[in-house]
């Protein structure tokens, strides 16, 4: 994989992961009100503590795989399983409303 397809690869995953498109209203809904310069403030603040926690999270999930002894790979698959799991249990989950 060339290092251009990795990068977009990692950029449409953070993308996913953010949903920006989403939280466009609860932004606005937060900030009404505010002037101009209070809402960019209050932007800036919010964009920095989310790359403060993206990174933490980053370098703190490698040191706790490192220290289980496990691989990226073996928590892929064990979160593929949980979703199966929750997905199948979701399908043959009983009726709460009876149809008429």
């Amino acid at each position: 994989m060339s290092d251009y397809s990795a990068h977009l690869q990692f950029i449409v995953g953070l993308f996913a992961m953010m949903d920006p498109i989403a939280t466009i209203p609860i932004m606005l809904g937060l900030t009404a009100g505010l002037t101009g310069r209070q809402y960019r403030q209050v932007a800036m603040t919010a964009t920095m503590a989310v790359m403060i926690i993206l990174v933490g999270a980053q370098y703190s999930g490698i040191w706790l795989l490192d220290l289980l002894g496990t691989s990226l790979g073996s928590l892929e698959i064990a979160g593929g399983l949980v979703i199966g799991f929750t997905g199948f249990s979701m399908l043959r989950a009983p009726l709460l409303i009876p149809f008429h």
